[in-house]
């Protein structure tokens, strides 16, 4: 069976647009894959705790703690599709602090001579970036190149972003419809 991670990390509750998109994502995936083990993890509506030394020192601890699971839930995971909205030209803080949970010295990457190198291989990335604004291929884009370097960190190499821009400059409907289309483009092509 395949295991699909999605992370959400949007604020704006029902009416935001990047929770549309992965769920798009995530029914696509499901008609193409069949059967599916879905684990939805909503940071944005439930934030992890923030991260402290003490967060830290238990990630890195050989017995499980509760602290564990945002990065066994990314180990399991055969596909990941993330909700990434663009707030004041970053990821939102509660997607930081996943972030910060699944990068594990020894788990999730490891150092080297020659240079930290990624441990999680093998997984298809789908990061749905919303922005109230248009910033794609531009000097001021922070999410999707952060997104894509700290992937990468992690080993996982095969990331596709989907962007929907100028949501607040009267392109929504015109920019979802775009959104939802690459979605499918990509999903079509696995």
């Amino acid at each position: 069976m395949t295991n699909i991670l999605r992370v959400d990390s949007s604020i704006n509750g029902a009416d935001a647009c990047s929770p549309k998109l992965t769920a798009y994502a995530v029914d696509r995936l499901r008609d193409k894959l069949g059967t599916i083990t879905l684990t939805h993890r909503d940071v944005g509506e439930q934030p992890l705790p923030a991260y402290t030394q003490e967060v830290m020192n238990d990630t890195r601890a050989a017995e499980s703690k509760e602290h564990d699971r945002p990065l066994k839930e990314l180990i399991a995971a055969d596909y990941v599709v993330i909700g990434a909205p663009m707030y004041n030209f970053s990821v939102p803080s509660s997607l930081k602090a996943w972030m910060d949970y699944c990068a594990v010295p020894n788990i999730s990457f490891k150092y080297t001579d020659s240079g930290p190198v990624g441990l999680l291989k093998h997984k298809k990335v789908i990061v749905c970036t919303t922005r109230g604004s248009e910033w794609k291929d531009t000097e001021h884009d922070y999410v999707a190149p952060l997104l894509k370097f700290y992937l990468a960190f992690l080993g996982l190499e095969d990331v596709e972003i989907v962007y929907a821009e100028g949501l607040n400059m009267g392109k929504k409907d015109e920019s979802m419809k775009q959104a939802r289309e690459a979605i499918d483009k990509i999903v079509v092509a696995l």
